[in-house]
């Protein structure tokens, strides 16, 4: 049986209207940070992360999460108290969940205090919690996939000097997340997100009649598993070319749902992708710069880009 990783969290609400919100960094903001990254069971890259002082544990970087999450094996060894609650919008659709406080979550230099996080299954995740936008905010966030390491800095610039052969792709903001609006398929857009919480690369139904596939999924087995343990059946295929920016992707691996997540973003009627970790380490570096809203592709030689 072919199982597909798809861990991706999209918040819907907060956990009540007297949840602290997190605060801005303490510390070094500044600064640059390089960190040596090691991957979890699904490939996605992974940082040393403190909670309240407590640590390290290995957390996912997820720029597809609207905040940062923690797992239900991690919170009961830390013994954290329990909040009211709150609402994810996972790849079924809105779901109830536990949350706990996190008084300090560092990375490096960096600290987030009074963080309200969901509590996940960890065998959904795969890892002690995840990295989300709440910890990332006006960052960005460099990924080295050739030296398997991870930079947090104010600006792709900085963390990208003197590089050649890179790729500027702008986009738009929703829910904290960047959606790319200059893609296409021949002449059609196409709108995709970078999800580095994500194993595989996911395909919305409207890409799917784009790609000339149309009746029902084809369930072989193929399963998306989303972070509260949900699954839905997924169809694999390829786009034999797709262009975002100046690039040109050629046979780009897919796997077609109808993940709730595209209807969240407002793009479930448009063709569009959640570009996972599958696609993104055909890259040498990828830069996710939240504050100017825009990605940075250093092609190098991977494997899959040809600039245009």
């Amino acid at each position: 049986m072919r199982i597909l990783l798809q861990a991706l969290l999209a918040l819907a609400a907060t956990a009540s209207p007297q949840s602290p919100a997190p605060q801005p960094p303490t510390a070094a903001v500044d600064e640059s940070e390089t960190f040596a990254a090691m991957q979890d069971s699904a490939s996605r890259m992974t940082l040393p992360a403190h909670i309240n002082g407590r640590g390290p544990y290995r957390f996912t970087i997820d720029t597809g999460a609207d905040r940062s999450v923690i797992s239900d094996r991690l919170a009961s060894e830390l013994g954290l108290a329990f909040g009211s609650g709150a609402t994810v919008y996972g790849i079924v659709g809105p779901e109830a969940v536990a949350t706990v406080a996190l008084d300090k979550l560092r990375i490096g230099r960096r600290e987030r205090r009074d963080i309200s996080a969901p509590v996940l299954p960890q065998g959904a995740l795969g890892a002690s919690g995840f990295i989300g936008l709440d910890a990332l905010a006006d960052e960005s966030v460099l990924f080295d996939f050739k030296r398997n390491r991870v930079t947090i800095a104010r600006s792709a610039q900085e963390a990208m000097v003197g590089e050649a052969d890179t790729i500027v792709v702008m986009g738009k903001s929703r829910f904290g997340q960047l959606i790319l609006t200059d893609a296409g398929i021949a002449h059609t857009k196409v709108y995709a997100i970078i999800d580095t919480g994500a194993q595989n690369t996911i395909g919305n139904l409207a890409l799917r009649r784009l790609m000339g596939r149309t009746g029902p999924l084809e369930d072989r087995g193929g399963r998306i598993i989303g972070v509260t343990g949900a699954s839905l059946p997924a169809e694999a295929g390829s786009v034999p070319l797709i262009r975002i920016g100046t690039m040109r992707l050629q046979n780009m691996p897919v796997s077609y749902a109808d993940i709730a997540t595209f209807r969240k973003f407002g793009v479930d009627q448009r063709p569009a992708i959640l570009i996972g970790m599958d696609v993104l380490r055909g890259f040498e570096r990828v830069v996710v710069d939240f504050r100017r809203r825009q990605v940075r592709f250093h092609v190098g030689e991977g494997p899959l880009a040809q600039s245009s």
